[in-house]
Formats: C-alpha cells, structure tokens, sequence
C-alpha cells in the first residue's frame, strides 16, 4: 500500500478502494497494510476503526522493499502478500500480484527505454512466480496469458470499480467552488483528465481543440486539461504546456479526489484520446457523473464503456474535431446525449453495472471465476506453515521421554507423539492446526 498517497491515479485509487473495503468483506482475517510513513494516516483513515487490520512501514527503496529485508519480514508477518506489478525478489510467502497493464509490451514507443526494459525483466518475473495474478480487464488477461506464459487459470480478471461519491453534482455553490479552486473560468469545457504522457494523445486533442475554436469561433467550449506531470515525462509534459497555452485552453495540475465528481458533472463533454489503456478508470467516472463521453477506440476503453461512449477508431483521425463540435454545440443535457448518439440516461444506467469488487479474494478463496474447490492460497499457505513447524519441533524434541502420551489430542498429532514429540509443544501445535483450515 506504499502508493495510497498522494493524487490519486488507476493504481491508488485501487488499492485505496481495496483497503477500505476488504477487511469489512473478510472479518475472519487479518490484513497488514505496508505503507510508508507519509501515507500513514490515509491508511488509518481507510482502515477506520475495524479490529482485523494492522498498519506497518515499509522501507522507502526499492532494494529493501524487493530484496532485502522486507521479504524476510514477510515470511514471519504475513501468510499471502498482495502488490502491484513487482513482487519481491525474494520469495519467502506466496504472492498475489495485480498487473493493470502491460502497455510497455504491446506500446513500447510511449514508454522510456530503460524503464522499458526494466518491466520487461521484472513484470514476466513477477507474474510467472506469482500464486495468482490479478489485472483489470479482458484484454490485459489475454495479452498476459500470451506474452508471459502464465497459465489461464492462474491469471483472473476483475473490472475496477465506480466508488459511490461519482454520481452528478448539480448544487451550484459546489460547482463554483470547484471552479475557484482549479482556476477554470464560467463557461462550458470540455475536459481531458489523466497523467501527461505520450500514451494519452493530448497533442492529438489540443490539434483538435484548434479547430474546433476555429469553426466555432466565441462559441467555442474552453479546453481543461486536468492531471499531474509525470516525472519521466516531464520534458512532454512541457512541451504540451508550450504548444497547448493557445487561447481557451486550461492546465488545472492535479485534481483532488474531493473536487472529480463536479468537475465531471460540469463538463459540457468528456474527451478521453489515449491510444490505449489497461482499463480506462477517467471514462467510467465521468459516465458515472452524467458527462458525455468521446473516446478513442483502443484498449481497453471499449470494454469499460460498452454503448455508452462515442467512439473514434482512429484518435488522429479529423473526426474528433467535429464529435467535439457536435458535443459542445449544444447545452441541455438531452440535446447533448442525442448529439453523441447516447440515449437518456444510457452512460448513468450503464455504470450501475460497476461497483467495486473485491479481486484479492479471488487468490485467497477458493471457487472464484471457476477455479476448483482445492485450499485457497491462505489454507494452503497456513498448513505448510504449520506442518513445517511440526516437523521442525518433532527433530527439535526427538528427545522426548517414551513415556510420554497423546494425551486429548487428535489423530493428526497422535502418530506424532509416538514417535517422541514432548506433549509441551504437541499440545502447542495441535491448537495452531485447530485453529487452521483444513484440506478438503
């Protein structure tokens, strides 16, 4: 949970999402967060006041979070570790990984070289060594099971879900204050939101903001480009500042996670140009706050949106100019959905489909997405463990006087006894496996 804090983006807000909403769905086990210590209290402030979730540091570099000594902590701390993308070097416990894409395999042109390489190393690694490996849509499942080999049923989907908070914003004292807050002047926008990098295709939305100003002239909609610099893009980033500081064109930076809901609910249309996505999370939010929405038809969007969203096959293509036209030309909100094709109410109904689920689960129970009843990775994990142990005290206590009896205890520990296990750390081992799971 190190990257909980901070501006929200795909991977935060999942992880965020998850930590406030598992340890409600499994009371019968205990969570440990890992966090950093300037994320903390957002952890806290996730975990709120439930009594089966701990909350531990987690080194800051990468060396002491993949090698060593975090790992080692793990095998004394945790019986399954969840994270994102990179497992720790070392196994000590097994590991369920989420990989959100791997668009540095099939895109490599948006990605920098040497980053590139380093998650083509450790991605594969990771997923190949992971007990389960979890990503968010169809298409990233596909393309894993593919290009790293992993076994279909050891890789399971789960589409990200739409937290309650994103429904429409019509009080208007809430709306000017998001306006205040962000620098967005009165008037309609349209709106861009996500991380500036080259992957998002922003030049191709200013070029095509021109000339819609040009057609439209005064009445042309602003342009709002909301999102965070990327530190390994900040020369793009500022080249898009540069050649997007044009007239009706607004950088906002990051947004607060407080201040999306209004500034989706606001926005005359939604433009989401990207030439390709793991998932797509801007575009299932700004459905689920009534916002019309124009997108680019690569993956994954498609899958998110389903009918709900305008599509354009090509993102270079002139075309986006004039769905923007169409979409921004018009200003009740019927009007708008018919000038995009959508019909009523189609993009809020849609996204009632989306509720957040509970992926890890499917790693530490058995029966998700049809995998077989056969101990979950936590059961199976556990038993290891604990025979383990058992097998560790028995040379430790071969000793043991020959008189020395089963006593109450079961079968499981019985045949053990005779073969010289002290009745001391018999009885200690038999409550372990008596409060473990059992095979099936």
């Amino acid at each position: 949970m190190h990257t909980v804090g901070g501006i929200r983006q795909g991977s935060r807000t999942y992880i965020a999402a998850l930590a406030a909403r598992l340890p409600a769905a499994a009371p019968d086990l205990d969570f440990v967060f890992y966090v950093t210590p300037a994320g903390r209290d957002e952890a806290a402030r996730l975990a709120g006041d439930a009594p089966n979730v701990a909350i531990r540091d987690i080194p800051a570099g990468r060396f002491a979070r993949l090698v060593f000594p975090f790992p080692w902590r793990l095998g004394r701390e945790v019986d399954v570790f969840h994270c994102q993308y990179i497992a720790p070097l070392v196994p000590t416990v097994p590991c369920v990984i989420t990989l959100h894409d791997i668009l540095h395999e099939t895109m490599p042109q948006y990605f920098p070289r040497g980053l590139s390489r380093l998650m083509r190393l450790l991605y594969p690694l990771s997923a190949r060594r992971a007990a389960m490996v979890l990503t968010v849509s169809d298409y990233c499942r596909g393309e894993i099971v593919r290009r790293y080999g992993v076994a279909p049923e050891r890789v399971a989907f789960v589409h990200s879900g739409l937290d309650a908070a994103f429904s429409p914003v019509a009080d208007a004292a809430a709306l000017a204050g998001m306006r205040r807050r962000l620098g967005i002047p009165e008037g309609r926008y349209i709106l861009s939101l996500g991380r500036i990098e080259p992957r998002k295709n922003l030049p191709g939305l200013v070029a095509a903001y021109r000339l819609v100003r040009e057609r439209l002239g005064a009445a042309a909609p602003l342009l709002v480009i909301a999102g965070p610099d990327d530190g390994l893009f900040a020369d793009f980033g500022r080249q898009v500042r540069d050649s997007g500081g044009g007239e009706g064109i607004v950088f906002c930076g990051g947004v607060a996670q407080a201040d999306l809901p209004a500034l989706y609910s606001d926005a005359a249309v939604f433009a989401y140009p990207s030439f390709g996505e793991g998932f797509g999370l801007p575009v299932l939010e700004a459905m689920g706050c009534g916002a019309p929405v124009v997108a680019g038809s690569a993956p994954a969007v498609p899958e998110v949106a389903g009918d709900a969203a305008l599509f354009v096959d090509r993102p270079t293509r002139p075309v986006w100019p004039r769905r923007l036209c169409g979409c921004s030309a018009t200003r009740s909100w019927r009007r708008i959905c018919g000038a995009v094709g959508l019909s009523g109410q189609r993009g809020l109904t849609g996204t009632a489909r989306w509720p957040w689920p509970l992926p890890p689960t499917a790693g530490l129970r058995p029966g998700n997405r049809g995998h077989d009843a056969r101990p979950s990775l936590l059961r199976r994990s556990r038993l290891r463990r604990d025979s383990g142990q058992c097998r560790a005290a028995g040379r430790r206590a071969g000793r043991g006087r020959p008189g020395d009896g089963p006593g109450r205890l079961g079968r499981h520990h019985r045949g053990r006894a005779g073969r010289g296990l002290c009745p001391h750390r018999l009885r200690h081992h038999a409550h372990l496996c008596q409060n473990r799971p059992q095979p099936q």
